[in-house]
């Protein structure tokens, strides 16, 4: 009988043999393992580098051939300057180019308003500390007694501001010089507009203003293009513009700023980096505006009527404030809904040219927006509807759908001005308030 054990040393040595190729397998799997990951990695970061160019030369090509075909269409049809309309500044008097430079100088934070107007100093556009515009005052002013002066605060958007216009050529200015050619010499108008203000925040920079110690005899809102742009660009009325912007800022800060090293802020720069290299390219923008032709946000055309009620409900809510806030305070309170492109029937072919495919959506909106207040009837005793005063004006005045060169605000101004004078709050030339002349 054959005996089939082997030897116990044999065998021992066989069991260390089995004991080393069973270790050796986790280790080659980890090598294995390992060497696949390295050229997974490998394979990723070429496959990126490879997504990356082909998305360049695809920019660069979109851009190439964009600028191929506006420089055809430019020879053939020579475009009007969009802000140095020839009609408006041809024969301007001041330096145009100053002024369009300078007034793009940059902003900062403003609690509660969210940003104002960083300082400048030119020969065209001065704004001080406070962020608040040069407004021409009468001569006679700085004569006055500061227990007589008559302050008028004027809130508004660009328009107001008078973005297309010297310091005295912007609406504020025209409604000093208005008041002053009509005897109102003791009357000092302070210019608190700022571009892409909403009317909301002009009613939180009056608050603002009231809670300094601030007294005024008069304020003034000057809205309509704002309110309802911003609402397009927010779907919804009552929201300043950029809240996207703003809202993603403070909730990553919320989130990772108390708590964030280095990492959280390298990622939250290596996320913007990448939202404005892919998401905010040119080919990008432009494959979105095909998707989307609203480009300011309104995704369906019957939504309008909608928005413009939404819009008016706000304004006339932010007016009935005012108007309780100037009741307690004691001071007169007029409010004007502001002209557009789109009310002037004779436009000429610079101020055509000027609205854009994001201006016609504002005009879908606007427009029924200025019809429902029209039906309303004026929501406060000082407020005016100013949309249609350059309905048959012929003369070129804008240099956009909504800001208008000097002459423009001249108009506007002498029609304030004149609503003004007709309520009577002012009282009898060189009795402003009450007060007494000079």
């Amino acid at each position: 009988m054959t005996n089939n054990r082997r030897p116990p040393r044999n065998s021992r040595a066989s069991s260390a043999a089995d004991n080393r190729v069973a270790s050796e397998e986790p280790s080659n799997l980890r090598q294995t393992a390992a060497v696949r990951l390295a050229s997974f990695a490998v394979y990723a970061v070429y496959l990126s580098v490879v997504i990356i160019v082909l998305f360049l030369i695809a920019n660069f090509g979109f851009l190439s051939v964009r600028w191929v075909r506006d420089s055809v269409r430019d020879r053939r049809h020579p475009p009007a300057p969009v802000s140095r309309h020839a009609a408006l500044y041809d024969s301007a008097e001041w330096d145009v180019d100053e002024h369009f430079s300078a007034k793009n100088s940059g902003y900062q934070f403003e609690a509660y308003t969210m940003w104002r107007r960083n300082p400048v100093t030119s020969r065209t556009t001065n704004v001080d500390q406070l962020g608040h515009r040069a407004t021409w005052e009468d001569p006679a002013l700085s004569l006055q007694d500061s227990s007589r002066l008559f302050e008028i605060l004027v809130f508004g958007g660009s328009a107001c501001w008078g973005s297309g216009a010297p310091d005295n050529g912007t609406i504020p200015s025209w409604i000093a010089r208005g008041l002053s050619e009509r005897g109102f010499h003791n009357v000092r108008v302070v210019n608190h507009g700022e571009s892409g203000y909403c009317s909301t925040q002009e009613l939180i920079d009056l608050v603002v203003q009231l809670q300094k110690g601030n007294r005024p005899g008069m304020v003034i809102f000057y809205d309509g293009l704002n309110d309802t742009a911003a609402a397009i660009q927010a779907g919804a009325a009552g929201a300043p513009f950029e809240l996207d912007r703003m809202r993603e800022v403070f909730n990553t800060a919320a989130t990772h700023g108390r708590r964030a090293g280095w990492l959280e802020s390298t990622r939250g720069y290596a996320t913007t980096a990448v939202r404005s290299f892919f998401i905010e390219a040119p080919l990008v923008a432009w494959l979105r505006a095909r998707v989307r032709p609203n480009q300011m946000g309104l995704l369906e055309a019957d939504k309008s009527d909608v928005l413009a009620q939404q819009i008016i409900d706000t304004y006339v809510a932010n007016l009935k404030a005012a108007q309780a806030i100037a009741n307690e305070f004691g001071f007169e309170f007029f409010c004007y809904w502001q002209p557009s492109v789109h009310t002037k029937l004779q436009t000429r072919d610079e101020e055509r040219y000027a609205v854009t495919a994001s201006a016609r959506e504002v005009g879908k909106v606007y427009l029924p927006a200025t019809r429902l207040l029209k039906k309303m009837g004026p929501p406060v005793p000082g407020f005016h509807d100013v949309s249609e005063i350059f309905r048959d004006h012929v003369p070129t005045l804008f240099f956009d759908f909504a800001h208008l060169g000097p002459e423009g605000n001249r108009l506007v101004a002498e029609h304030i001005v004149q609503t003004i004078i007709s309520s009577k709050s002012l009282g009898a030339p060189g009795g402003v308030g009450g007060l007494g002349g000079p």
